[in-house]
């Protein structure tokens, strides 16, 4: 079912200026009572999940995300239900918003009562607003676009060949927020894209991203890129090439899951079809004492949150064979 045209019929119920609502009921399957629904004059576009009052017991607020208002409209004295309502308030997040819509009704009518169906509708709220935090209306920065396709390229170029799909997509923590990109028990990656043309830098954002207490081994993998337009692999095509890699495996849901949390939606695909990337070159560095590096133990107390600069020549001391990683990846898999 899709839900842009059912809003866009509703747009047309009533003639232009009339006040108040209407609504079309969604998953009959439901344990509750779901409906799309328009807010009059202005055409919002609202979920609206009806519950009965004990539902919410304990539940005062819901989760706020950019561009949604979430609210909870208690039971009246005629002991009228409850409702949770979700609203678009930014226009230009309209697509997003039908994604959104999409799956919390996905989620809320998978459960078997109307408490669960509340904690489910919770849930994804909390998990589009960590999204929206990432990418919002406007999608991914073209930083993080050459991270995420960065983190990808490694995934479908090495890392499936060395350990499978589902093992090496179930290591990919970056979009978990992870210390690192990659970790294979005791070997780690931290992943970085770049597009400049000369004295390439690659941007550290924590004081933890290149620290490797923890683990035996921690790569970092750069990825040097040409950008282009109208030629070259988008994002959209790699991220085409893994979902067909991992279709029909125990990966796949976890990949989606990833790619959500990394800020990726397909409902953005548009934005991210230009420009082209073509490889410049990919290079591995092993991150040892020596390294050019902050680490956490090296800040006095009080400091924190650190970003800092590391000059790609200055990494090339460090580099180490392809193969020779991948060996490695493959030696921390089979011990894990």
């Amino acid at each position: 079912m899709s839900f842009g045209p059912i809003w866009e019929e509703l747009e047309r119920v009533t003639p232009p200026g009339e006040s108040g609502r209407v609504k079309r009921r969604i998953k009959p399957e439901a344990n509750c009572d779901l409906f799309l629904a328009l807010a009059k004059p202005a055409n919002l576009r609202m979920v609206l999940m009806l519950v009965k009052g004990s539902s919410l017991d304990g539940i005062d607020e819901l989760p706020t995300a950019r561009g949604v208002e979430a609210r909870i409209a208690r039971p009246g004295e005629d002991g009228s239900d409850a409702s949770l309502e979700l609203v678009l308030t930014d226009p230009r997040s309209a697509d997003i918003f039908t994604a959104l819509a999409a799956d919390i009704a996905d989620a809320v009518a998978a459960e078997s009562s109307e408490p669960e169906a509340v904690a489910a509708l919770i849930g994804r709220l909390g998990r589009w607003q960590r999204f929206l935090e990432e990418a919002g209306s406007e999608g991914l920065t073209p930083e993080r676009q050459r991270g995420l396709y960065a983190e990808l390229w490694l995934l479908r170029n090495y890392l499936v060949d060395a350990v499978g799909s589902t093992s090496a997509v179930q290591a990919w923590t970056g979009p978990a927020r992870a210390s690192h990109d990659y970790q294979f028990g005791p070997c780690a990656f931290e992943v970085k894209g770049t597009a400049a043309k000369q004295h390439q830098v690659l941007r550290i954002v924590s004081e933890r991203q290149l620290d490797d207490t923890g683990v035996e081994t921690l790569f970092l993998f750069h990825l040097s890129l040409d950008a282009h337009r109208d030629t070259g692999e988008s994002l959209p095509a790699l991220v085409g090439d893994v979902r067909e890699a991992v279709r029909g495996t125990a990966a796949a849901t976890v990949f989606e899951d990833g790619l959500f949390g990394a800020g990726y939606l397909d409902a953005h695909r548009h934005l991210y079809e230009n420009p082209g990337y073509t490889v410049r070159e990919s290079n591995f560095f092993r991150v040892v004492q020596g390294f050019p590096r902050i680490l956490e133990s090296d800040l006095v107390p009080g400091v924190g949150d650190v970003h800092y600069s590391v000059a790609v020549a200055e990494c090339k001391h460090f580099l180490v064979d392809a193969d020779a990683v991948i060996e490695e990846v493959k030696a921390s898999h089979v011990g894990s």
